[in-house]
């Protein structure tokens, strides 16, 4: 069966690519170009990828100052970018069926179909087909992607008409999502993922700590277990009390849904009772993360979460390779 399923795979693209093939373009073509509108397509992946792109945001602001920015992502992800500005727009992709109303569909194919310049589809892990299909889909005159991961049996990326070349080299995800549009000639210096909170959301955040007996003038560490580090949960309690014990700090655990048998014994090892901050929303866990003065946490989306909004943070990897995906910046440590 697997077999067959290559095959009519293979032979679902190769048509595909017959039909809708785009006839690439040189990069200079833009140059002379009156770009105002550019869709940027980040609705595949996890939510760690599309933050790890952030960078393509303010490098395409900064090549492009006067166009209009827009960012198409999943709608459970939406808050960690609702607030960048170098966007314009965030636009909602339903992850959910149910969501998909007669109302949200009219918004979305509104706001997709909004005669844009330019679209840009950040494949750097997975080629997603329905990302190509968004970008065809907008119209866009010009549509940039990466010349890697071809569809099975295809020539080419024929989504495309803008083919960035790919790189055997060993590169950390935020280059390789930046390497995309520096074929357009986009490229920052600065490198970190960016998180803005809007003054609600922090406001909601520090009425959540002095609810449970914190203040900003308290040392907070939040601690956060995942798959990743469920081995360390001895040490991580070790970590927890050293600073308790030491430097009087006060501790928050989080934890994914998972790993609930994990946080009761993070938590019961403990002579203390720390902050249990568990079943928050995205919108919450960021404005927690915000006042905090120190993250320890695994390779997973938390280490980005903080990294976008600057906290500092310690990182325990477990099997990936920290050079690809540890965040950038000398206050975010890996070990």
């Amino acid at each position: 069966m697997k077999a067959i399923k290559r095959l009519c795979n293979r032979i679902f693209f190769e048509l595909l690519e017959k039909l809708l093939s785009k006839d690439e373009v040189s990069p200079d073509k833009l140059a002379g170009s009156d770009l105002e509108r550019i869709l940027i397509i980040r609705q595949h992946d996890r939510l760690e990828d599309l933050l790890l792109a952030t960078p393509v945001f303010r490098a395409v602001r900064q090549r492009f100052p006067h166009a209009h920015i827009s960012a198409l992502v999943r709608n459970s992800m939406a808050p960690s970018v609702e607030q960048n500005v170098n966007l314009d727009q965030v636009i909602c992709f339903y992850e959910r069926l149910r969501d998909w109303t007669p109302k949200n569909i009219f918004v979305f194919l509104k706001k997709l179909r909004s005669k844009y310049d330019l679209a840009i589809v950040l494949n750097t892990r997975f080629h997603s087909l329905t990302s190509d299909l968004l970008a065809y889909f907008s119209g866009a005159r010009f549509v940039l992607g990466s010349k890697h991961l071809l569809f099975p049996g295809c020539k080419n990326n024929f989504f495309y008409n803008l083919r960035a070349p790919y790189s055997d080299l060993n590169k950390h995800h935020t280059e390789r999502n930046l390497d995309i549009v520096r074929h357009i000639h986009a490229d920052c210096e600065e490198l970190h993922e960016e998180i803005k909170i809007s003054s609600e959301d922090k406001n909601s955040g520090l009425k959540f700590l002095t609810e449970n007996g914190l203040n900003l003038d308290d040392l907070i560490v939040a601690i956060y277990l995942s798959w990743s580090n469920r081995r360390e949960i001895a040490k991580l309690v070790q970590v927890a009390r050293y600073f308790s014990s030491h430097l009087d700090a006060k501790i928050i655990v989080s934890w994914e849904s998972e790993m609930s048998p994990w946080g009761a014994e993070f938590t019961n090892s403990l002579p203390f009772s720390p902050l249990q901050a568990t079943e928050l929303s995205l919108t919450q866990q960021l404005s927690l993360i915000y006042f905090c003065d120190l993250i320890i946490c695994g390779d997973n989306v938390f280490m980005h979460l903080a990294a976008g909004i600057g906290t500092p943070l310690i990182a325990i990897f477990g099997e990936s390779e920290p050079y690809q995906i540890k965040p950038i910046g000398q206050q975010f440590k890996a070990i």
